[in-house]
């Protein structure tokens, strides 16, 4: 079953990284930072990935206990999404609203599918 929830984030962050090169979404983040707009949606969805696979990584091939590997990912995941902010020179709390929500539909996921 966690095979499958990662093979389906995994695609949906793919997904994401098709669309977030395009000229359209660069152009939109530069003149204004909507709440619904489809750079959201990337850092919903690439956060919520990271953390599934920061936990299938310390809990199935690390051997962390769940909680832990819970925390690890999570903290992974929030910390790229505050770097990506920072590399870009212009801080969006929007975006990094995303990314939480992103970490916690991921923590759900995981929990929800936890053997």
């Amino acid at each position: 079953m966690m095979r499958a929830v990662f093979i389906v984030l995994t695609g949906l962050t793919l997904n994401g990284f098709a669309f977030a090169g395009s000229s359209d979404s660069l152009s939109i983040q530069q003149h204004q930072d909507r709440w619904f707009a489809l750079d959201k949606a990337h850092h919903f969805t690439t956060s919520a990935v990271l953390t599934g696979l920061g936990y299938y990584a310390a809990r199935q091939e690390a051997g962390f206990d769940n909680r832990f590997a819970a925390g690890a990912a999570a903290g992974v995941s929030i910390s790229l999404g505050i770097g990506k902010e920072c590399y870009d020179h212009k801080f969006s709390y929007k975006d990094l609203f995303a990314d939480i929500l992103g970490i916690a539909a991921g923590l759900f996921i995981i929990n929800v599918t936890m053997e």
